[in-house]
């Protein structure tokens, strides 16, 4: 049975509900290696087949391991002997099918690169230009087979990128400011071989996006309010518009970006103690999946947008799973994903298909809630969706529990989305803002700062 977390204070319970059309999957999972404390960074790749590969970390050994389902069983094997490895995992695959792996050697810190091509493994250190490099890599191979590596130097997260042509590895700096911007890094290569990265810059806590196109690098800021950018995840559409899901660690929320010409286009998919460890993949219409970690509930939940609706599915609830999720579709849409197991410290695969099409008149009335800008001075801005026909109150509690406004109450409200202006006539303080949808409850925290 699903848990529900209360915010429970004086006077009032605030009971906690998904921000989306929620339902229970039909998923089948598996445990793909059950040896102590696997499955860490995990990343995978389908093949020309839609046969599931898998490169994560051996936590006990310290090892980067790879698993391929052969069609009757899971070939596991460690990628590189000679070396340790310390975390960031990342993998690709070519064309033919064979695996790109980026990851991380602790001593010194390097980055470190394997592939494989019929034979035995490959390894090589990519990048000797300072003693702590490597740091949330990720790899994509573009499509003359090179490979691409977005990562940051661990000290100061300066932001690097590498890629291998003609058998020699260039390192650049894609973002001007060089110290403290390129932490959780995720890239993707057009259909031009131009590279696109998502990454955190961690002195501004923006979330950032650059591309490279015609030999030049341009880096601009996606989203800038509060700390933002946490687990990102980036992948382009059938016009090569980027999308890119990542963690709002000030308001505990997954967001999602887009940009279709020159503008970005900012969504809340889920909210409230949801959206670490985030990964995406777009579907042959082109429709935003992401997998993500319920924080709160310790589940692995699933997320599609159809049109301006959410629809999410609960794929994992036994125990705390869903750390380390990667996301990946097949050529029917049909979903699969791996993650870490914390509960019994395993790598377990799950596969699935989703609801894509959301008929608006089978929408549960479940509500959804944000406040923007958070935490803020003078007038913040409140935007609520029903998703059916009801009554509707918004009201203000401090942090007793006591109501000290009520926003609006309305016996019978329509289904749609709402923004109400809110300017508070208190002092600065932490502020609760509660709706009720017919009998769905959902809350958020405000800082007011005067």
């Amino acid at each position: 049975m699903r848990r529900l977390v209360n915010l429970q204070f004086t006077a009032i319970v605030l009971a906690v509900c998904f921000a989306t059309t929620v339902r229970a999957g039909s998923f089948t999972t598996v445990t793909v290696d059950t040896m102590r404390s696997v499955g860490y960074y995990s990343s995978l790749e389908l093949d020309s087949q839609g046969n599931p590969h898998i490169a994560y970390m051996d936590n006990w050994n310290n090892k980067v391991k790879y698993a391929v389902w052969t069609g009757a069983s899971w070939s596991i094997e460690i990628v590189d002997d000679t070396a340790d490895a310390a975390n960031r995992v990342s993998l690709a695959l070519d064309a033919s099918d064979n695996p790109h792996i980026s990851y991380v050697s602790p001593i010194p810190i390097r980055l470190r690169y394997a592939t494989k091509s019929g034979g035995g493994w490959l390894t090589e250190t990519v990048d000797n230009t300072s003693s702590s490099n490597g740091s949330h890599s990720s790899i994509a191979v573009d499509c003359n087979g090179d490979p691409h590596i977005a990562y940051s130097e661990t000290n100061f997260f300066e932001f690097r990128y590498a890629v291998k042509t003609g058998g020699v590895w260039t390192i650049e700096t894609p973002d001007d400011a060089e110290a403290w911007t390129g932490r959780f890094t995720s890239i993707a290569i057009d259909a031009q071989c131009n590279p696109h990265i998502s990454y955190q810059d961690v002195t501004n806590k923006n979330l950032k996006y650059v591309v490279k196109s015609a030999g030049d690098w341009s880096a601009e800021v996606v989203e800038a309010t509060g700390d933002v950018g946490f687990h990102t995840a980036l992948a382009l559409d059938s016009q090569g518009n980027p999308h890119i899901s990542y963690f709002d660690d000030t308001n505990d929320r997954l967001r999602y970006a887009t940009k279709v010409g020159t503008d970005w286009s900012l969504d809340t998919p889920d909210s409230y103690g949801v959206g670490q460890y985030t990964s995406l993949a777009i579907d042959s219409h082109d429709n935003p999946h992401i997998s993500y970690y319920d924080f709160t509930n310790l589940d692995l939940l699933h997320t599609v947008k159809v049109g301006t609706w959410w629809s999410t599915t609960l794929v994992d609830t036994s125990g705390d799973v869903g750390r380390y999720t990667s996301l990946a579709l097949d050529a029917d849409d049909k979903v699969h994903i791996s993650y870490f197991d914390e509960t019994n410290r395993h790598l377990k695969f799950t596969e699935g298909t989703v609801a894509t099409g959301v008929d608006r008149r089978r929408v549960p009335a479940v509500v959804t809630l944000d406040v923007f800008p958070n935490p803020f001075n003078n007038k913040t801005s409140i935007t609520y969706a029903m998703g059916r026909d009801g009554p509707v109150t918004v009201e203000i509690f401090d942090v007793l529990g006591r109501r000290v406004e009520t926003l609006l109450s309305d016996r019978h409200k329509l289904s749609g989305r709402y923004q109400i202006d809110w300017t508070p006539r208190y002092s600065s303080g932490v502020y609760f803002i509660r709706i009720l949808a017919g009998k769905h409850v959902q809350a958020r925290k405000a800082l007011v700062v005067k």
